[in-house]
């Protein structure tokens, strides 16, 4: 079995002295594992697979004589996503979140072509200043493909469109503040820009907060039916955004107004 694909490396695992597995994302193929030999050596054909990271886009050859092997990988990098954020520490935490997440919540060798679409367009526009909110919408898509996908777009109660502000946490289904309010304290937050279409608004760091938490909230129940916890980049981007809002007011590498 032979194939060509591009993909986003997801992992890389030292093998041996200067081998590695990567696993990675394909557009065609899915999440898939392969044996890079020679990758971490001196001596490599390509500059560039010596500095295969996380999140990196590649031109992936995967080949092996019995399909159900591990196979081995030819892999040449065509974009650096830690390069465009390597000036942020937050941003290198959400790169390696979305990694982490698909490595978790995406079934091994099956194809989800919207997935890798997200992510992609996610990592080559990690240095927009509006990269915090995309990194919500993200996790957001990634919840659809699990059985977890939120319905945001009306009222469950009242079938309504407006003044949509919680979301139950037993339906992933919202609810407007009528309805919600006696029980606001059983609720979870829903915050108005996952209830808006495009980035021409202007978002407080409350509300991405709250975001965050109602994403994690539903990722956790997610990633808990295969016996795993929300990543620890997850959980260091969510710590290292609080405390520089408690610092500063909002970290520097952010701008949520365009």
């Amino acid at each position: 079995m032979d194939w060509n694909d591009d993909a986003v490396i997801l992992s890389k695992t030292p093998y041996g002295e200067s081998s590695s597995i990567l696993t990675v994302m394909s557009e065609n193929h899915g999440r898939w594992a392969g044996f890079v030999k020679g990758a971490l050596g001196r001596r490599v054909r390509h500059a560039s697979q010596a500095a295969f990271e996380c999140g990196d886009i590649v031109q992936c050859r995967w080949r092996s004589r019995i399909s159900d092997n591990l196979g081995s990988m030819a892999v040449e990098t065509k974009l650096q996503s830690f390069i465009l954020a390597r000036a942020s520490k937050h941003r290198l935490l959400a790169i390696k979140s979305v990694c982490e997440l698909c490595l978790g919540l995406c079934p091994e060798r099956q194809a989800i072509k919207d997935i890798y679409d997200q992510l992609t367009k996610f990592l080559r526009n990690i240095a927009k200043p509006d990269w915090i909110l995309r990194y919500v919408r993200f996790e957001l898509e990634l919840l659809q493909h699990t059985g977890y996908g939120l319905s945001l777009n009306r009222c469950a109660v009242t079938g309504v469109h407006d003044n949509l502000i919680y979301v139950s946490p037993k339906t992933g289904h919202a609810v407007c503040e009528s309805v919600g309010e006696p029980y606001k304290d059983k609720l979870l937050k829903l915050p108005r820009f996952l209830t808006l279409s495009g980035n021409n608004h202007i978002v407080a760091w409350q509300d991405v907060f709250e975001g965050l938490d109602l994403v994690g909230f539903f990722l956790q129940k997610a990633l808990g039916g295969y016996s795993k916890s929300v990543p620890r980049a997850r959980v260091m981007l969510l710590q290292a955004l609080t405390k520089d809002c408690k610092n500063t007011g909002a970290p520097a590498d952010v701008n949520m107004d365009a």
